[in-house]
This record gives C-alpha cells, sequence and structure tokens, in this order.
C-alpha cells in the first residue's frame, strides 16, 4: 500500500497480485506527480519477492523485503522489527497472508486444518500484536503533543468465512476468526488511534488458479475476469488511506465484494449497505 513520505506499511504478502495493484491503484488514487516518498514492506515467495520489490520501487516508491514463512513463531516480530528499522514507524497493516488446502470435512487431517489456522489467523494475530508496542507507544507521544494520527489495519478474510464453502471448513473457519479478530482490534484499538476493518472478496488471484490448475480456462472465463483483484484493490486502498477526519465509525466494518459491488456490514446492526466500485 502506498502512504505519504514519513508513513511507513508493511504488507503481509502471499503472493504479489495485490501487492503490485495496490501500489498502481494508490498511485492513480493521487497526482501521478506526487507519488514519491512511498514505503511498503513485503512478504512473499522467494521467486516472486525481488520481482514485487523493483515494481514498487519502479512505480516511484520504497520498498524493503522481510523473506520468510509467516507461520514462522518469530515472524510477526522480526516482520514487524524490519519496518521498524528501515522507516521509523507503522501506519498501515494488511494482512493478506494465505492459501487454500482443501478436503471434504470426513477426510480433512489434522495437519489441514492446523496449517490454514496458522497462515490465515495465528500470522496476523502475531504480527498485530508485534505492532502493538510501537502504536501503543506512537500514540502516547502523539495524544501528548495534541495530534491525532489514525493508523489503519485491513484484514482480507473471505466470504467463505461468513457463507462456507464446499471443501473448505479449515479455510472458512480460519478466515471468519480473521473477522473476530478485527473486531476487537477495532473495538481495543480506538483509543490508540487504530481503525481495523476487514475486506471479504471473492477475488481471482494466483491462489484460485493454483488451486483450480487450469490456469488457461480460468484466464478465458468470463466469469473470473469479473472478479480479478483490480476490482478488489480500490475498496482495500480507500481503507488503507482514510484522512485524519475518520474516526471510530469508520472501524469494525466487514465489507464483502462480489464483482464490482461491495456490501458494508457492521457487526452491531448487521446491516449490509451496497455500493458500487467505480472505475
Amino acid at each position: 500500500i502506498a502512504s505519504r513520505e514519513g508513513r511507513s506499511d508493511p504488507v503481509a504478502k502471499w503472493a504479489r497480485d495485490l501487492v503490485k495493484r495496490l501500489v498502481d491503484a494508490s498511485s492513480k488514487f493521487r497526482d501521478p506527480n506526487e507519488f514519491g516518498g512511498y514505503k511498503v514492506e513485503v512478504i512473499a515467495d522467494d521467486e516472486l519477492l525481488p520481482r514485487t520489490v523493483a515494481d514498487i520501487v519502479a512505480s516511484g516508491g520504497q520498498a524493503v523485503a522481510c523473506i520468510g514463512s509467516v507461520t514462522d513463531t518469530d515472524f510477526g516480530d522480526r516482520f514487524v522489527k524490519t519496518a521498524l528499522d528501515a522507516f521509523g514507524g507503522i501506519d498501515i497493516i494488511v494482512n493478506n497472508a494465505g492459501y487454500t488446502w482443501d478436503n471434504v470435512l470426513q477426510k480433512m487431517s489434522d495437519e489441514q486444518w492446523e496449517a490454514m489456522l496458522a497462515v490465515h489467523l495465528t500470522a496476523p494475530f502475531r504480527i498485530l500484536r508485534a505492532a502493538s508496542g510501537f502504536i501503543r507507544e506512537a500514540a502516547k507521544r502523539e495524544a501528548e503533543a495534541g495530534t491525532v494520527k489514525h493508523r489503519k489495519v485491513v484484514n482480507i478474510s473471505s466470504t467463505s468465512g461468513v457463507y462456507g464453502n464446499a471443501g473448505q471448513a479449515n479455510y472458512a473457519a480460519a478466515k471468519a476468526g480473521l473477522v473476530g479478530l478485527m473486531n476487537v482490534l477495532a473495538i481495543e484499538g480506538e483509543a490508540h488511534g487504530i481503525l481495523a476493518n476487514a475486506v471479504l472478496p471473492t477475488g481471482f488471484s494466483r491462489m484460485v488458479t493454483e488451486t483450480v490448475g487450469d490456469e488457461k480456462f480460468l484466464a478465458e472465463s468470463g466469469f473470473m475476469r469479473a472478479i480479478r483483484p483490480e476490482l478488489v484493490v480500490p475498496l482495500v486502498t480507500f481503507l488503507a488511506e482514510m484522512g485524519t477526519g475518520a474516526g471510530s465509525d469508520d472501524a469494525g466494518m466487514t465489507v464483502e465484494v462480489w464483482l464490482n459491488r461491495w456490501y458494508a456490514r457492521r457487526e452491531a446492526s448487521g446491516d449490509l449497505e451496497p455500493k458500487t466500485l467505480q472505475g
């Protein structure tokens, strides 16, 4: 995610799709001549990591790589330390790491179950826990100085976590848990200027192609083109880039993305309000 000079944004990533499109989208939301000075931390697999960093740098930003698995017990601490050492701060965290390992319930192994919880739920928890110390102290200093600054957390969940999907008991449970984690963070983080939200996309990414296997078929599918990541990115960018006028009413939302429509739900009311993504 792009940010202005003096702000830094770690992005937890398994594949490069969303990172590159977030950077691209962020540049389109502003004057392209003012895109310099953005800072992004990226975690991706070894093969795609150099390309992702190169894309960000080519877009006029700054990037630092954090190589490793988000499921390592020390990864959250190392990930946050990398951002603080490189940029001196944290302003936006997007938890998007993940993959699927499907099986019907009666055939699902403990390994499959635990693997999905580890990458989709435990890893974001560890990253947010590691970042909380810096955020709380920074918020305290800013309050004493009479300044208001909001830091953003966007958890990428899934519609599978709300409605379920055959063969995905492990994935759905983990993604539902990610929404619960967001809700708690929105409540606890309000006093520290944290705005936490969750996006539940139906999106066509590399995770889908590697699960289904027939990439040519998917690429030619009209439905898959209709749920491409570009339709999700503007919403994630908006949630991550809300300005200083934002407040607690802008947190605690789960936002579903279907084709070019998004539906915002507040847990307190359960209301769904359809909106159309422009562009």
